[in-house]
């Protein structure tokens, strides 16, 4: 499997910043891949023409089914690929990701069909240090937080309880 691999992006919260904009990027570039854009088209094809909730919420469940969440290996950030990550599942394998590749992915395949996007870190820790990152989709002016690691959930759901959260836009 691709993936970019790397330990050292700085001290403290620089090394969000830095893993922002190598996950934008990263996402900029899935999401004109033509695979990218060719797998998200199937996996909607069946919906009601401009049912964006559907199209949402169907997107966000296939990515659950046929992926697994598993954290990176200590002390190493691993940013995978969605391009990989589909030449994964198209082999009949289980792509297990954090939520960082969860989070491209979904803003790969959202993006490829048209939708705005944007990053949100999130601390859960006193500290206040960014520790997990998910999506935010435009869908008809408002923003729709999407967690690709809440599994259960819908679309919309947001993880309360957070200490600090900031936004990094990538379309607007």
């Amino acid at each position: 499997m691709e993936q970019i691999s790397f330990a050292n992006l700085g001290k403290g919260q620089i090394i969000a910043k830095n893993t922002l904009d190598l996950m934008k990027k990263i996402i900029i570039s899935s999401s004109s891949n033509w695979q990218v854009r060719q797998a998200t088209a199937k996996i909607i094809e069946g919906l009601p023409w401009r049912d964006e909730n559907a199209e949402l919420r169907t997107i966000y469940q296939w990515v659950q089914e046929n992926t697994r969440y598993v954290k990176d290996p200590h002390t190493l950030e691993t940013l995978i690929t969605p391009p990989t990550i589909l030449n994964d599942i198209q082999l009949g394998n289980k792509p297990q990701m954090d939520c960082d590749d969860y989070s491209m992915l979904l803003a790969s395949m959202y993006r490829s069909i048209g939708y705005p996007i944007s990053l949100r870190v999130a601390s859960y820790h006193p500290s206040g240090q960014f520790g997990h990152v998910y999506i935010l989709v435009k869908t008809r002016g408002t923003w729709i937080p999407v967690d690709g690691i809440a599994y259960g959930k819908e679309p919309g759901w947001e993880s309360p309880g957070f200490t600090n959260m900031a936004d990094y836009i990538i379309d607007t």
